[in-house]
């Protein structure tokens, strides 16, 4: 998901898009919102970070989504949210704009 992320970030269109239909179908996938779990605790770039934030906020922003998601995995993203991903999540979306 990190590698995914970092092409979003780039100034080149062509992997920008690249990058958006990786995205695209990933988040098909329902291993997507742990990956990010996991991309906003352990990756070293804070730009990447952000952006798992920012997607993991637009993905289950809506309180319906969150109860589509398999309990299963609601309960590895619950046990993954560490102290660290909390703090940097809503650090991260305090200032974020998008």
């Amino acid at each position: 998901m990190e590698n995914i992320i970092s092409k979003l970030l780039v100034a080149d269109s062509k992997t920008i898009q690249e990058g958006t239909k990786e995205l695209k179908e990933a988040f098909k996938k329902p291993e997507a919102i742990p990956a990010l779990c996991d991309v906003i605790v352990t990756s070293q770039n804070p730009q990447i970070r952000q952006s798992a934030a920012v997607l993991l906020r637009r993905k289950l922003g809506k309180k319906r989504q969150w109860s589509k998601i398999n309990i299963d995995i609601r309960t590895r993203v619950i046990h993954k949210s560490s102290p660290k991903m909390i703090h940097t999540y809503d650090r991260i979306l305090r200032g974020s704009s998008m």
